[in-house]
This record gives C-alpha cells, structure tokens and sequence, in this order.
C-alpha cells in the first residue's frame, strides 16, 4: 500500500504534478480513446508454462488452458473458453493478444499497442456495438435463386481477401495486424459452429491499399462493386481486382479505423444479387471499420455480422419480404435478455451489449431455447442456400491451409454456474428463468407464473396491468398524473411537480418558493433571503469537458484556480461529440453523454447528473432522441433545448419540465448542405447560428419562433469559405464569427452576416500550441479558448486580440473539448439563510511556506482548525481553533492543548485567528499570538486530479474525545495521515505518513518533520528536516481502530503506542468537492 517515500505537505503538492507528467508516458491503446482513464487496464500475460495463458484483470487471475487452440498463420493461436466468473475469447501472437473477455458482468476488450496489452473495459451503458450501416437498395430477382439452390452442401469453405489502409497498419504495426485480423476469423468461424452452421471462412489475403479516403464506408464498399463488376479503375484501389483474381477470393473486406462521422457506421456489406439466377460476384464485398469513436464501438463480432449480409442475414428487426428475401432472414433477440450475430440496436439500447455467437436458428438451443422462429428468425436456413453460391464467386486458388475443425463451445458469459445455452438471461447472474416468458426472469418478478403481470407497485396482491389503481390513493390511474406516488394525483400546470408539493400549481416554470416572498427560487436571486444573492452577476466559472479523462471540470475564469469535477468518469462516456448548454433560467447544465442528454443542477452542490433524454424509447420517458449521436446542444429559454444528431437532418426542440423532457417540436432543417451534420450551435439575441461538419456556417432568426416557416435557416456566404479547414466551435461577437480551426491552428474570422473573410485573429501555431478546439468569451471581454494537444486553456484580449497566457495548464485537462461559462455561485447553500459555503475538508497549505499547513475538519456549521507548525525550537507542534463559520468568516481564539499525566488535556488561549473563505479552495489567514501577527494566502491541498475512491477524510478520534486523534486526507486514490498527539512531556506533537494507494486498510511508515524557518515567528529561507519515526496502521471500516508504534526522533522523547485502539471519526462526512 504504501509508496516507501516520505512526504511533507510540500511533497505532496509535487506528487500531483509529477503524476500528471508521468501518465503521460502511457500510450492507451489508439483504437480505443475517449474512455475514462480508469478503463485501461495494462496486463502482463505469462505464456512460458506448455500450453498456459494468464494474466491478471481487476484483482483477478485468469488461467486459460491454450492446449486446444486452434493454429492460425505465423503461428498466431486462437482459443474460446468459459473461465471463472465468464468466459474469453482471444487470439495471442508474438507479444500481442486481442479479443474479448466476459468477467463478473463487465465487457473488456483485449488489444495490443506499443506499451503492451491492454484489457479496455467497456462502460455497461452508453455505447453501441457493431452499427451497421446495411441499405436495403439491391434485390433478388424473385425467389428463383433461392427455390434453386436449397440443398446444404457440406463443408463449406469462402475465402476472403482482406484489404486495409495506412491507418490500420500504423495502428497494427508488424506482426499485431496479423494477429488482429486472425481474432476477427476465429470469431466468426467459432460463430458458424456454434450455430450449426457447416461452413468456414479462410483468409486467403491479406493486402495494403492506397485508399486512404476519409470517407463513408457506403463510398468505398460502392467503389470496390464497381471495381470488380466492370474493371474500372479508382485511385488507391487500382490493384483489388488483380488481388482477388491472383488469391480466389470469394469475399473482398476492406479493413480501416473508425470514424462514426465520416464512416456513417462501424460496417456495411452488400446482400447476395442475383444475374439470370446466378449470383452476382461483384456484390461479395464489405466494408469493416476497426476501434472506437464517439459512442461507437465495432468489436470482434463485426466481420461475421457483415458477412452474414454477405450470405442473406438480415437483422432481427427488418422486414425481408419488402426485399423480395424469404421472412426467415431475419435475426432473432429476446429484448432485455439477448440477441443474436444479426441484432441490430441503436446506440444507447441498452440490447446492444446482449450478443451471444450464435446466427438464429430454430433448430439449436441459445438462451434457453430455440434459437429462432421457424418461418420467421432462421439466418442459418437462408445462410445455407447462398453459401455455396457465395463460396464459388471465384475457383478456389489458394494453398492456405483450411481452418481447423470448430465445435459448438458452451458460455457462462455471465458466470452465474449455467450455461448461456440453457440460460434464458446469459448476461444477468441474478436471473436464469423466466417461467411465464414475460421477459422478466423469475427472481424479479412479483408474478412468475403470470405473463400479464410482473410488479405489485402498492403491494395489495392485484399485478399492476390488472390495478386500477396503482399507488391505492384513491384515484384511478387513468386521472392519476402520478400513479405510482401515493402522495400526488394532480399536477394542474404540467410542470412534472404535483400538486401537493407544488408552490405554484398554475406556473410551470416555478414550482418552490423557499424564503416564502412570493417569488419562485428561479426568478428570484436570493432563495434564502440572506445577505448575499445566489449567483454573481459579474464573476464566471469554466466548465470544461474533458475527453481524455472522461469528466466536465470546473475552473475560476478570472484567475483559473482548479475546483474540481462536475461530471464524474462514472457519470457517463463523454467523446469529441458531446456538448453542453446552460439553462440560465434554472442554473442547470445540460451536456450529452453515453448518446443521451443529461441535466445537473448547478445550484445544488450535492445534485448528481439526471437522465433528461434517452436516445431509445425507455420507461419513464415519453420522448426520445431516436438516435445514439447527439451532436450539438442550444439552450434558447426556460424549457427548450435545440439538438442536433448525426446524419439527421431535423434540428429537434426538445421540451422538458422539472424531471424530464415533456415534449417535441421539430422543424425540418431543409437548407441544410447534402451529407452535413451539425456540430456546434449558439443563439445570439434573436438569432441562431448553427456549424456544419462540411464547414458551413447557417443562421436562422428567432423572431416568430425557431426555425420556423417564417425564418427559414439559411447558408451563409453560399457555403464557400475556403478559410475554413477543419472549424471546430465558434462564438460571435460584434457581428463577426470566431472560430476554432484545427486544420490551420488558427482562430479565423468570419463576417457573421454576409460570411466574407474576416482575417485571423491569433495564430495558435506561432505562440506554441496546437488543436484548438472549444472556445468563449468572459464578460469582462476575455477570448478563451481550449488547446487539446497541450491541456491547456488560452487567454485572448478580445477587442486587442492580445495574447494573455495560459488561464489553466494541466489540472486535470486531458484533451480539453468543449468549454462553457457559467456564473459564479455567490451562495452555495442558496436554501439555508445560516450557510453561504462550506469548505472542502482536508489539508490546506500555502505555497510560498509548504512543508507546514492546516486541516480543515467540517461538523455541519462549525469548523475546526487545526495549524501543523512549529515552535521556536523548530519542533512540530498543533494549535487548535473551533466555532461557527459565520458567512464567509471563521475567527476565534487559537488554543494550544497540554496533556496532563492522568491524560486529561487542558487548553490555553494564546492568540486569535482568522479564515476569510473566497471560495470552498481559496481563504486568507490571518494570526495574532502575543504580539506577534500576520497574514497569508492558503489554499486547499489537492495531491490528486482523480475522483475519491473513499471517504476516508475527517478527524478521527476515540470515541470518548480524549483530546487528541489523527487527520485522514483521502484525494483520488491516495491517504494520507497527520496524527495529532503528545510528546513524553504532554507537549502537543504531529507527524506524517507516508502515501498509501488504494483502500483500507492502511499501514504507514511515519515521520517527523522539523524546521527552525518556518514557525509562525521565524523567518529565513524555508527548509525542512524529516526523520522517520515508527509505523501506524489504521483500519477504517466496520470497527474501526489504530494502532500505533511511532517513537518520537531526539530531540524529543517519548512514544505513542497504541493497540487496535477504537476509533470514530468525529467530523462530517466529506461531500463531493465541486
């Protein structure tokens, strides 16, 4: 646990930053960014022992048995196997594995980059796997092909050509291309067996090619029919059909990295086309995307999925008859419990994680029964009739070895003892049953025998489709606006807050009035009608989404002091789509995140993200986005948020009340340009304007209403700005557009009314910096502006363009994204006439004097104080202060404690001292002891940018408050403890410990710190002098205690022993620092 290096409070501060630069040594593996930090995991595998793989995951040791594995080219070895707690699938290579593994409910990728192996583990929401971007565009001529060619033919083997671009080779260097590609063939070969299927795919080749297009894949896999249907020639494919003459192919794949706005999906293939009832060899092609981007995931299963399009399967939810295709094309998922190779669900269903291996198919045996729909969901019938068909598009040439024999391999993906095959929830350890077949296994269901009903909401024993009424208020459900809440039945002004607890029952816009003065808290600017009003009229903070670390964090605009996480990594999957708006008149953030929109409430410290939009239908909410790709938000007045979304061509304004989005209005975005997307928007007065990802610039006026009939959205300057590269976000200001280029480094001027050049406003390239991306202007007319490639966010004179600085360098920034400005918050209880703030809990220290400092213990109202210094000897010693923290002020008299033999502790008064908060992170210090005074600035200690792995911070004492007891410091993932205790002669004494990583329970090595420079009376250069003395261990769970050999260094005497000794903390229990 412990790091084997003291530190003083100085040394802590220098652990952060140290940290900070050494994370940046780590490559995360480049096919998977935009994760948080904490979903990389770096394993070591061990494969020296005969036919042995193992490796460590989250605490765990994974022990596969390699001896079957199946052989693949360049002595690659592939394997499938159940493991305790799931199950793995992988292909190993020289110093490279990539695959899949199912462990204890959570999904992990496994992948290799240049700093090693990776197991990258998957959010359990917010992402979509495999998006398949299949048109339905080509027919069979009729059923003639398939009435044909229905015989099975056994032993069936396709072979495929396998291209691939630039960027997939400098993502799979060397031989971990090979070994990437063989996992994709052992998934699908594994696939077929599973499902009866008597069939295999080979590799046959595997080739460069020069097209290294940004384009979508419909255009490359259009591209390549044309190629091999009529030889013509397209720069970078010039030798594909040479290719698939030279090697048999039967199927051309072409293999590139992921890019969900330019590649439209993760994959897209062609269904079989028939010609004079032969099949069409030209159309034996599709297009495969490798990795992650934005919400989208394209995992191993993606090459079978497409080559089932490839050979007749459809998706489970398409109708195959519109295409002239029999009705058993279809896929098959139960929803909520699985699906199969062909499901198809929308990014943000949750459905999408729900995979098994397995092609539908009636006949076998998947989630605990058939497979299939006999006449409906039989993949594998219609597979069987084209893939002879498909296997002899070419004569077979190649002398690659066929692909081992695979068997059917029995799952237990979710580990709960049963297998997946058997198992009617593979993906759920809790439930295994489901008797009456509702979709809701037996252990939740209050009727398992009663397919009509699964929940007895007001527990009278009547299932609640059957109750009329639900909560058993009184009110039938049909007139209850809240069925399910006993206390409510009315809400007369729709506003998603009943009655009963409804200020103002006919204002949707208000609905609490706390100081009880006839105005609702949104409009009025003093809640509590204390001193000081809620928010600062003039003072602005920046909220920054941060991509790389996967969080929205805070920082003073006016100075760029740090103040914490907002949005947490476990909040939500944040990526280069997301954006955030600010509903000034509630103070409430809404930012997309895991492909939904959120909703924060800024003037709560304590709130947590709500869920405000889904992207699919889900229960509780009567809208939704219908889409997995929010991509640019707008908030226009008190109910109304403007949303843009992937390949849509609708801005939607969305309603939304206290609790959820309400209601819909869009408004058909017709001067759009073809193919764009919208990826930033900003209302300024009466007018919106609105970026496209084509570099477009289009504005929309307000006056009757958003984009209505008589605002029409118009394109400014005709769409020819050949000054734009790669625009990113905007503001406008004084009529001109400012934007963020990242393809020039520059921030370029637009004229926001007729889109003339504007010139440029600052070369982010010449001062230094590069990829800029979210921009701002403060009110006090400052141009701010986020740079992702060096974490940082730049100052600008907007009215000079004079550069200013860096406001904030690291942090915390890691690829900074958007930023958004929002007011200060003057109040932080703005509903408690009594508080205005409460400082975070901890150390707090100044800079200027670092290796003494103070920690801060809060108990509700009142704060303790205590100074870890130093006498005039130069000899640690703590002072003590406690009382009321009084609006922004905290000032008592300092006390300095003695313990008496009988270990009684008196306490003498020997001066005063001062806090005056600025901020929970920010106070000055003043002192008087004697005649001796002064004053300084101090700061709250972060030694850590991550969030709180525990609660561990306060003062913890014995329970009988004997006088005396030890500071916890926890911050991210590290503890630090500063016991506060006596010498032999009863003087009061503190030590440090050392920095323990993880949980509880904590063994410390401790020291003691001395230093003749900066007691409060001293003065020369600061130094300080460490001795280490003796251990501490501290177990802080359940019942808690401390034992404690730490012997005092000379010049002081004396011990401090204790043995499992009970403790309680005495403090408050930390709250989120925001």
């Amino acid at each position: 646990m412990n790091l084997g290096k003291p530190l003083t409070l100085i040394g802590l501060f220098f652990l952060s930053i140290t940290q900070l630069l050494a994370n940046k040594n780590t490559h995360y593996p480049e096919a998977y960014a935009g994760l948080g930090n904490s979903a990389y995991h770096l394993i070591k595998v061990d494969n020296n022992k005969s036919n042995q793989l193992s490796f460590e995951l989250k605490d765990k040791i994974i022990n596969v048995d390699i001896s079957h594995a199946h052989k693949n080219k360049g002595n690659n070895h592939s394997f499938s196997q159940a493991i305790p707690g799931g199950s793995i699938s992988a292909t190993i290579g020289e110093n490279s594995l990539f695959g899949q593994v199912h462990l204890d409910n959570k999904h992990y990728i496994l992948t290799t980059n240049q700093s090693g192996i990776w197991a990258v583990e998957l959010p359990q929401k917010g992402l979509k796997f495999n998006s398949c971007g299949l048109d339905h565009n080509q027919t069979l001529d009729g059923t003639n092909f398939l009435q044909k060619s229905t015989q099975k033919v056994a032993g069936t083997v396709i072979d495929v050509l396998m291209v691939y671009d630039q960027a997939i080779r400098n993502r799979y260097p060397g031989n971990l291309l090979q070994t990437r590609v063989d996992q994709y063939f052992h998934v699908a070969n594994q696939s077929y067996a599973n499902s009866g299927l008597d069939l295999a795919v080979r590799l046959v080749g595997l080739e460069q090619v020069g097209y290294n297009a940004n384009d979508a894949n419909i255009n490359a896999r259009d591209l390549l029919q044309q190629i091999l249907d009529t030889g013509v020639v397209f720069t970078g494919f010039e030798n594909v059909r040479q290719l698939r003459t030279q090697t048999g192919a039967d199927l051309v794949i072409f293999l590139r990295t992921h890019d969900i706005e330019t590649r439209g999906n993760c994959g897209i293939a062609f269904f079989p086309v028939s010609n004079n009832n032969n099949l069409d060899h030209s159309y034996g092609i599709n297009v495969m995307a490798d990795g992650i981007s934005s919400w989208s995931v394209c995992t191993d299963q993606l090459m079978v999925h497409e080559i089932g399009h490839n050979l007749g399967a459809g998706h489970h939810n398409w109708d195959p008859t519109e295409y002239d295709y029999l009705a058993e094309a279809r896929g098959f998922a139960k929803i909520g419990q699985f699906g199969t190779v062909m499901g198809s669900f929308g990014t943000g269903d949750p459905n999408r994680f729900l995979e098994l291996d397995y092609f539908s198919n009636p006949n076998i045996q998947c989630g605990g029964g058939a497979c299939g729909i006999s006449g409906i969901a039989n993949n594998v019938a219609v597979m069987n009739q084209f893939k002879s068909g498909v296997a002899g598009y070419l004569n077979s040439v190649s002398n690659v070895p066929n692909p081992p024999d695979y068997n059917l391999l029995l799952t237990d993906l979710d580990g709960d003892g049963i297998t997946d095959d058997v198992d009617e929830f593979p993906f759920d350890a809790a439930e295994t049953t489901d008797s009456d077949g509702d979709g809701v296994g037996d252990n939740s269901d209050a009727f398992p025998n009663d397919a009509n009903e699964q929940i007895d909401s007001d527990g009278d024993g009547q299932g609640d489709n059957a109750d009329i009424d639900d909560d058993n208020d009184g009110v039938n459900d049909g007139l209850d606006y809240f069925p399910y809440n006993n206390l409510e039945s009315m809400d007369r002004d729709n506003d998603g807050v009943g009655d009963n607890s409804d200020w103002n029952n006919y204002s949707s816009a208000e609905f609490q009035d706390f100081d009880n003065d006839q105005i609702g808290n949104y409009e009025d600017t003093n809640d509590d009608n204390d001193s000081l009003v809620d928010l600062s009229l003039n003072l602005q903070d920046l909220l920054v989404i941060s991509v790389g670390n996967n969080r929205i964090l805070r920082f003073d605009a006016q100075t760029g002091t740090s103040k914490g996480i907002d949005v947490l990594p476990n909040d939500g999957v944040f990526t280069f789509q997301s954006d955030m708006t600010l509903d000034t008149y509630r103070n409430w953030l809404l930012f997309t995140s895991s492909s939904s929109i959120k909703k924060l409430d800024l003037m709560n410290q304590f709130a947590q993200p709500e869920l405000l939009i889904p992207p699919y239908q889900s229960n509780g909410y009567y809208i939704n986005l219908n889409s997995g790709f929010p991509t640019a938000l707008e908030s226009y007045n008190p109910y109304s948020v403007f949303t843009a979304k992937l390949d849509d061509k609708i801005i939607t304004d969305y309603r939304y009340n206290h609790s959820k989005a309400s209601g819909i209005k869009t408004d058909q975005f017709n001067e759009l340009a073809e193919e764009d997307n919208i990826i930033d928007i900003k209302k300024i007065d009466n007018t919106f304007y609105f970026l496209g990802q084509k570099n477009n610039v289009y504005k929309s006026k307000f006056e009757n209403g958003p984009i209505s009939g008589n605002n029409p959205i118009e394109i400014i300057g005709n769409g020819d700005l050949p000054w734009l590269v790669d625009p990113y976000a905007f503001v406008v200001s004084n009529g001109m557009m400012i934007h963020t280029d990242q393809g020039r480094n520059k921030l370029v001027l637009t004229d926001a009314n007729d889109g003339s050049y504007g010139g440029i406003f600052a070369d982010i390239a010449e001062l230094g910096y590069s990829n800029p991306t979210g921009i701002e202007i403060t009110n006090d007319g400052r141009l701010l502006v986020a740079v992702s490639d060096q974490n940082a966010i730049l100052a600008f004179n907007l009215d000079s363009q004079e550069f200013l600085g860096e406001l904030v360098s690291g942090f915390g920034l890691d690829q900074p994204h958007k930023i958004l400005l929002v007011p200060q918050l003057q109040d932080r209880f703005h509903e408690d006439a009594n508080k205005v703030l409460r400082p975070n809990a901890g150390n707090w220290f100044n800079p200027a004097s670092s290796g003494r400092g103070f920690n801060i213990g809060i108990f509700d109202n009142r704060l303790q104080v205590l100074w870890f210094t130093y006498d005039n000897d130069g000899n640690p010693i703590w002072y003590t202060a406690a009382d009321l923290l009084i609006d922004h002020t905290f000032t008592t008299d300092l006390l300095k404690t003695q313990q008496q033999q009988d270990g009684s502790v008196t306490f003498d008064t020997i001066g005063q001292i001062t806090l005056e908060f600025v901020n929970e992170r920010e106070a000055m210090m003043s002192w008087q002891i004697g005649n001796d005074s002064g004053q300084e600035a101090i700061y709250w200690l972060q030694f850590s940018l991550e969030p709180d792995v525990a609660d561990y911070t306060g003062m913890w004492t014995r329970p009988d408050a004997p006088g005396w007891g030890t500071a916890m410091i926890n911050n991210g993932d590290k503890t630090v403890a500063i016991p506060f205790i006596y010498d032999e002669n009863g003087e009061p004494r503190w030590a440090i410990s050392d920095v323990a990583e993880g949980l509880q329970p904590f063994s410390f090595s401790m020291n003691t710190v001395f230093s003749d420079t900066i007691c409060p009376t001293c003065s020369g250069e600061s130094n300080v002098r460490l001795e280490p003395a003796g251990t501490m261990m501290f177990h802080l769970s359940n019942q808690p205690y401390w034992s404690s050999d730490l012997v005092w260094p000379t010049p002081l005497s004396g011990g401090w022993d204790l043995n499992q000794t009970e403790l309680i903390r005495i403090s408050s229990n930390p709250t989120r620092p925001r």
